[in-house]
């Protein structure tokens, strides 16, 4: 088990108190490891090596990494390089900004999740309680926590204003003061470390402060892999993300993507090509939070905003799935005269006998209709006389392929979104006075999937991880790991599970 090519790993850590090379340390033992027992006895030489970086002619920086050589096949090496950002977010936030960012991050989703109810039944809802009962619970997520760590930030007046005018605590007060303060620096000091690193990097907002952090930690990434893929000595790459680290990588292949999409390689031979960005092959993420950072810290557009959105969602387009969430009822969209009431019950006068699960008269029960690829050819038969636009006759030639052959489940991504579209217009044309008008257009993506095919994607997740999930917002291999650690404590321990290293192999060094 070993490459035919020499292969590069680079390594990008998560939060915490990250020490350089310590996350390099621990992967390069772990795949050391497994190489060991599944190479016929073959000595394998763990080896610290330098290159010396170069820009306009000169030496930047020296870079140190690791290289695994293999008796008789020393011509194609495994390189182990690590980008370290956590000195960038020493100092940067306070307790008190941390604790207004949680309440302020779950009122933002509360509300989004509102506008968007279609998200919780068809992702969170199946794995995450905050979203239990078809709703989303902001006491759950992070509003606890921060109006739990606001109650702690307000100890220090509790200890030197209310305790002494408590009968025989005051007394004590003098004795019991260090031992608070001490708790106190070491607790605040902790969630700072941890959850500080995520405030800052899933800024999107452009006039917080800490959003030029956020942009010099993905440029230095960038560089990283710039650099890589510029090397003449290396043919393959595989992106390793941890924790925060994926979303980290996760957006630096984005950049890449939307740098080659911009054809700026034709006008600056400094610029990656497609040629350099082909060698990067893989990308492996673990204790990922991705699906929370594209659901929960998401820039929230309100749905009237649906050019804006569009274009975020272009922005972050890598193997990312087509929820199509334009077509999809919302509450906010029945306002006087409409109602959802009125629109299901001339739906069911009308008996299309169609079964749906859904309880009768919500949202829910409409977003399920959408979904049903037969619709246009039910209510066709039961209403021949009715014409329609030219956009839904486009529609209805688009997928008279596969609209009466296949359930929902069946049918690509692509298929879905042009059912849900076809049966929403024909709702709006049926029932004029009881739907509301579709607001969104379909924008078109300039950004196309360039990296898509040629990078593969696997996630490991534990289910006692908290951070980390099934990844179901993206188009990725998900491989559940059991590792046997306690709830928590599971988000660490993916880098002494021999397991996940012997899949690397399997998936990467064929």
């Amino acid at each position: 088990m070993w490459p035919e090519k020499r292969t590069a790993f680079l390594i990008i850590h998560g939060i915490g108190e990250q020490n350089p090379f310590e996350t390099l340390d621990a992967f390069v033992r772990g795949f050391y490891k497994v190489l060991e027992k599944n190479n016929n006895g073959k000595n394998i030489a763990i080896e610290h090596r330098i290159k010396p970086r170069t820009g306009d002619d000169k030496v930047e920086w020296v870079e140190n990494f690791i290289s695994l050589v293999k008796e008789g096949r020393t011509k194609c090496p495994i390189d182990f390089y690590e980008y370290y950002w956590a000195h960038r977010m020493e100092g940067e936030i306070t307790f008190q900004e941390l604790v207004d960012w949680l309440i302020k991050t779950s009122d933002g989703a509360k509300k989004f999740y509102h506008e968007n109810a279609q998200i919780v039944t068809e992702y969170e809802g199946k794995k995450d309680n905050a979203f239990k009962g078809g709703e989303f619970k902001d006491y759950w997520y992070l509003k606890h926590l921060g109006w739990f760590l606001r109650l702690l930030l307000a100890l220090p007046h509790i200890v030197v204003k209310i305790i002494p005018k408590i009968p025989y605590l005051g007394s004590i007060l003098e004795f019991i003061r260090p031992v608070i303060k001490v708790l106190f620096r070491e607790v605040t000091k902790t969630f700072v470390e941890y959850m500080g690193d995520v405030a800052i990097y899933t800024t999107t907002d452009v006039k917080s402060k800490h959003y030029n952090i956020r942009k010099l930690i993905l440029y230095d990434s960038f560089k990283q892999v710039e650099t890589l893929t510029k090397d003449k000595d290396i043919e393959n790459i595989i992106i390793v993300g941890h924790s925060l680290g994926s979303v980290i990588a996760y957006d630096t292949i984005n950049r890449l993507n939307y740098l080659i999409n911009s054809n700026k390689e034709e006008t600056d031979k400094e610029a990656i090509t497609m040629d350099l960005a082909n060698k990067i092959k893989g990308f492996i993420t673990f204790g990922s939070p991705l699906d929370k950072t594209a659901f929960f810290f998401r820039e929230h557009t309100s749905k009237e905003q649906y050019v804006r959105r569009q274009i975020l969602s272009h922005f972050h387009s890598f193997k990312i799935r087509d929820l199509d969430l334009s077509s999809y009822f919302c509450l906010d969209e029945f306002k006087p005269p409409f109602t959802v009431k009125k629109l299901c019950k001339a739906i069911k006068n009308d008996n299309y006998k169609i079964s749906l699960q859904s309880a009768k008269n919500t949202i829910t029960w409409l977003n399920e209709l959408l979904k049903e690829p037969k619709f246009y050819s039910i209510l066709r038969e039961k209403k021949p006389g009715i014409g329609f636009t030219r956009k839904v006759i486009d529609l209805v030639d688009k997928t008279d392929g596969y609209r009466n052959d296949k359930e929902f489940s069946e049918l690509e991504i692509q298929e879905q979104i042009y059912i849900k579209r076809l049966n929403r217009l024909i709702l709006e044309e049926t029932y004029p006075q009881k739907t509301p008008k579709i607001l969104e257009e379909i924008v078109g993506n300039p950004i196309k999937p360039r990296l898509d095919n040629n990078i593969t994607w696997i996630n490991f997740w534990d289910e006692k991880d908290p951070v980390s999930g099934n990844l179901d917002f993206y188009v990725v291999h998900n491989i559940p790991l059991v590792m046997g650690k306690e709830y928590g404590i599971s988000h660490t321990a993916y880098w002494k599970h021999e397991e996940m290293y012997s899949k690397i192999c399997e998936h990467f060094l064929k």
